[in-house]
């Protein structure tokens, strides 16, 4: 129902409920009512007459209730989103777990080659001194003849 009807239907002036008052404590519950509870807006104004202090807490309590809906919505858009961020960090900490394990495979296949190639080099110093040397040799100076001749011209071996 409109002010100016509101007006009229009630007889009252604009001195005595001003819009502002009727938009705040009239309408809201004149608004939210049920279909049922009046049958015209004639009853709803003859109620009103009889109920104005009722009239007044029920519509803080309809705008209370709105204020609560509204904050709800909000609430439950944050969770939404709280939710996906949620999964995200879950999918990024699942990614990151198995590049954990991935890395810890590495290093264990690392560390067992490290021990297998420390085995054979025992194996090779023990059993092959000789091959060993002249590999070592070639390992650290691919051109060996070059590097024993300036051993020679250093004077770090007699030639």
């Amino acid at each position: 129902m409109m002010y100016n009807e509101f007006l009229t239907l009630s007889g009252v002036n604009y001195n005595e409920i001003t819009g502002e008052y009727y938009m705040k404590f009239i309408e809201p519950v004149y608004q939210y009512s049920p279909e049922e509870m009046f049958k015209d807006k004639q009853d709803f104004i003859n109620w009103w007459k009889k109920n104005k202090e009722l009239c007044k807490w029920m519509s803080s309590v309809l705008r209370s209730k709105d204020e609560l809906q509204k904050e709800l919505k909000k609430s439950v858009e944050q969770k939404t989103e709280l939710e996906i961020t949620i999964q995200d960090k879950q999918i990024e900490i699942n990614r990151l777990n198995q590049d954990i394990e991935e890395k810890d495979l590495f290093i264990k296949e690392l560390e067992k080659s490290k021990e297998d190639a420390i085995y054979s080099m025992r194996l090779s110093i023990a059993f092959a001194p000789d091959k060993t040397m002249n590999d070592l040799r070639l390992y650290f100076f691919p051109k060996y003849e070059q590097a024993k001749k300036d051993a020679i011209e250093q004077g770090i071996i007699n030639g």
